[in-house]
C-alpha cells in the first residue's frame, strides 16, 4: 500500500514538473493558405524592393523575426543585397505577378516555414528561398535568399494552387541569413 502511495505521488510530481511538454505547446504552425503563402512572398520582395531602391534596409531588418534581426544588421543586409542591387533587378512586379513554387511549402520541426520558388520574369526569372518564423502569431521573415538568372525550363505543375503556381527547376542561391 505504500509503496503504491509513493508510486501515485512520484508520478503526480513528474506530471507537474515545469519543464514537462505538453501536446499543445508541441503543436508547430500549419502551413498557411494559398493566398497567405503568396502575400508573405509578394511583402518579402516588396521589403528588400524597397530596401534596395532607397538603400535603406532598416525597415527590412525590423519586419524580420528576431533571429533574424540578431543576425543582420542593416549594413550586413545591404552587403547581402549588393548583388541585386548593382544589376538593377526591379523586384516591384511582385506586386501582380504569381509566383511558382519549386516544392511544396513546409514547416519544419522548429516550427520554420520555408518556401522555395520562382517569378517567371523575362530576360531575368527571380528564383526565391524563404523562410519565415511565426512571432505573436504572424509570420516574419528568418531567412531571404534571391537569385537572378535566365529562364529555366518549365516544367508541368503537379500540384497548382489558387493564387500559386507549383513547378519544378532548380533554385540559386544569394542569402542574408540568420
Amino acid at each position: 500500500m505504500k509503496r503504491a502511495l509513493r508510486s501515485l505521488c512520484a508520478g503526480l510530481l513528474l506530471a507537474t514538473l515545469p519543464w514537462q511538454v505538453t501536446v499543445a505547446e508541441q503543436r508547430l504552425p500549419a502551413v498557411p493558405e494559398a493566398e497567405t503563402l503568396a502575400a508573405l512572398i509578394r511583402w518579402t520582395m516588396l521589403a528588400v524592393s524597397q530596401a534596395n531602391l532607397t538603400g535603406n534596409y532598416t525597415v527590412l531588418r525590423e519586419l524580420g523575426s528576431p533571429d533574424f534581426q540578431n543576425a543582420n544588421s542593416s549594413a550586413k543586409l545591404a552587403m547581402a543585397f549588393a548583388g541585386p542591387r548593382e544589376q538593377g533587378l526591379d523586384l516591384t512586379f511582385a506586386v501582380s505577378a504569381l509566383p511558382q513554387l519549386s516544392a511544396a511549402p513546409t514547416v519544419d520541426a522548429q516550427g520554420v516555414l520555408r518556401i522555395v520558388g520562382y517569378y517567371p520574369t523575362r530576360p531575368l526569372q527571380v528564383n526565391f528561398d524563404l523562410s519565415f518564423q511565426a512571432v505573436d502569431g504572424t509570420w516574419r521573415h528568418s531567412q531571404i535568399a534571391l537569385a537572378a538568372g535566365p529562364p529555366l525550363l518549365r516544367m508541368p505543375s503537379n500540384q497548382p494552387l489558387a493564387g500559386v503556381t507549383q513547378q519544378v527547376p532548380p533554385v540559386k542561391k544569394q542569402t542574408a541569413k540568420n
